[in-house]
Parts: C-alpha cells; structure tokens; sequence
C-alpha cells in the first residue's frame, strides 16, 4: 500500500477528485489511502469530495492543514 501514498500529487489529486468514476475500486480504501498521502493538497482534495466517506471527512477534521480541516467541514455540511 505504501506504493500509492507516493502516487505524482497530480495524479493523486485527480484520482482524489473523481473518487465515484473507479467504480471498480473499494472507494473507502482508496479515499483513506490518499488522505495519507504526503502532500497536502492531495489530502485536501479527498477532503473536498463529498464521494468520500463520512467517516473519514470526520477524521480529517483533525487534520494539521486548515485546508483540509476546511474542505472537510463544508463537505460534511
């Protein structure tokens, strides 16, 4: 798994953003794998969509970047 934390951050944050097309994929294990990701903009974009597990959003609440913290939020709303 450690392989897809160090995915290219643009292919990452696409990935991140479009989480309902990998239909294919377990979206809740790709969604918490790439809101481990090492950049933040990454995370911030699993943040952002609201195909990402209610579950997950709450944890990334706690996030040390407030624009993850922030996208979480207005996703949960």
């Amino acid at each position: 798994m450690e392989a897809w934390i160090k995915l290219d951050v643009e292919i990452a944050k696409n990935i991140a953003g479009y989480l309902d097309r990998y239909e294919e994929a377990d979206i809740d294990q790709l969604a918490k794998v790439l809101s481990e990701h090492s950049d933040p903009s990454v995370v911030s974009e699993v943040a952002s969509n609201s195909d990402t597990p209610k579950k997950l959003l709450k944890s990334l609440l706690k996030h040390k970047d407030q624009r993850v913290v922030s996208n979480a939020k207005r996703s949960l709303e």
